[in-house]
């Protein structure tokens, strides 16, 4: 039988409350920029345990309704409170466990083990040790073999052998290669090449579904499919006969009720860059944000400007875009060029220079550098005293690595909300991405 335990009401409560923000902060993660910005600087611990799940629901859920219960039992049932403390001391042991299995550091998680630890603090009694120790362990056991059996596909080689792990690639003295680091830095030649094939397989699947289509319209009228096809292209020019043909069997498929289960590859998805000081247009709350590494030397980034200023007039205050430098070795004087941008950025002008850097200098050396400046009324001495000091040297180098490790090789590269889609986009490819963040986010 329980010892009495006293419980502070006011104590429990205070931090129960604190708890509850904790879990709520963390089921938002993965829907709220900044605090999925916020977790980025700390790892991908919380991207890694987001979806984690215990009975179908995601554990941030669980950590929300606990703190309710243990709220709602302080002001009700108190006796109550003293067995929900240390079963949620039983469920904690069980995530701190699965960090240190998986080797990863989520902030929230932190935060949550502080808040039950206090909890425990705040009601523990020595009397009351043995109660305490079998619930805890008894939660322990249950809550391991529940997540296990859920996400078992996601625990690292000592849960399950390496062989069955997709996620972890090789072992070097005991220690893991993770896909994720062997993927990062070639993410967007992965993305086109998966991209490639399902277009392939687009093709080809469409072109299936029409033959079928036309084959059963044909015998549901009792002709031949060249009888069919010849009467639907016969007024058409005979260019256009395919066409016509595809525009027939599109109206089929409401007759048939065809559904395409083949899906296009979701971009993959990395913490959102931080801006990190960067020269940025747009509002800061907008709904998605677009960061453009790029170089002022490089041409496919020359040549997709204008679908850049395309995309941001049409897009306007529902985009925030950053820019980032990401000078490639190859071209010399890129770099320079950065620092120039920087230079003109104290003075007010960073958005103008850039654009007359990419649209009207092709040099880098000082004196053309100078000449665009005084071409924009800045104050031409105090811009070269910036050039000479390279004093923006550090945030070059801040960009470039940033963009390596979000998975930039080349240029242009552009992440939109944690994707990346590099090459030379054309508008429609940015406004498919664009929309999809601009749906989601309308969801949320």
């Amino acid at each position: 039988m329980l010892p009495e335990v006293s419980i502070p009401t006011n104590a429990v409560i205070v931090v129960s409350l604190f708890g509850l923000a904790v879990a709520v902060l963390s089921a938002l993660e993965t829907k709220v920029k900044w605090i999925a910005a916020f977790c980025a600087r700390f790892g991908d611990g919380c991207r890694q345990t987001a979806d984690y799940t215990m009975l179908g629901f995601p554990i941030s859920w669980w950590g929300g309704v606990y703190y309710i219960l243990l709220i709602g039992a302080t002001a009700t049932v108190r006796p109550l409170v003293f067995w929900l403390v240390f079963a949620g001391l039983g469920f904690e042991l069980t995530f701190v466990y699965i960090l240190v299995v998986i080797r990863a550091f989520c902030v929230f998680c932190f935060l949550n083990a502080f808040v039950v630890a206090v909890l425990v603090a705040v009601v523990f009694e020595p009397a009351a040790f043995w109660p305490a120790l079998a619930t805890t362990l008894a939660v322990f056991i249950a809550s391991y073999f529940l997540i296990w059996r859920e996400n078992r596909s996601r625990l690292a080689p000592e849960t399950e052998s390496v062989g069955k792990q997709p996620n972890v690639l090789a072992e070097i003295d005991g220690k893991s290669v993770m896909a994720e680091e062997v993927e990062r830095p070639i993410s967007d030649k992965l993305y086109e090449l998966e991209t490639g094939i399902y277009r392939m397989k687009k093709e080809r699947l469409e072109k299936v579904v029409r033959d079928r289509l036309l084959k059963l319209e044909a015998e549901r009228q009792g002709r031949t499919v060249r009888q069919l096809a010849e009467e639907v292209t016969e007024d058409a020019e005979k260019d256009k006969r395919q066409q016509a043909l595809r525009e027939y069997a599109e109206g089929l498929k409401e007759v048939h009720n065809v559904t395409i289960h083949l899906e296009k590859p979701e971009p993959r998805r990395f913490s959102i860059v931080s801006e990190d000081g960067s020269p940025a247009a747009g509002p800061e709350d907008a709904p998605v944000m677009v960061a453009e590494f790029s170089d002022y030397k490089c041409p496919a980034c020359r040549a997709g400007k204008d679908e850049v200023r395309k995309v941001k007039e049409h897009y306007q205050d529902r985009v925030r875009w950053v820019f980032k430098n990401f000078p490639l070795p190859q071209h010399e004087g890129a770099d320079k060029m950065a620092l120039a941008a920087h230079c003109a950025e104290e003075q007010g002008a960073f958005w103008e220079y850039h654009e007359r850097l990419f649209s009207e200098v092709e040099e880098s050396d000082t004196g053309t550098l100078l000449n665009a400046a005084e071409g924009i009324d800045l104050d031409v001495e105090k811009f070269r005293r910036c050039l000479e000091e390279e004093r923006h040297r550090d945030r070059i180098r801040r960009d470039w690595e940033a963009g390596r490790q979000a998975g930039v090789t080349a240029t242009p590269t552009f992440i939109i909300n944690g994707s990346l889609l590099s090459g030379k986009p054309s508008f429609e490819e940015f406004s498919e991405m664009i929309e999809e963040e601009l749906e989601s986010a309308k969801n949320q």
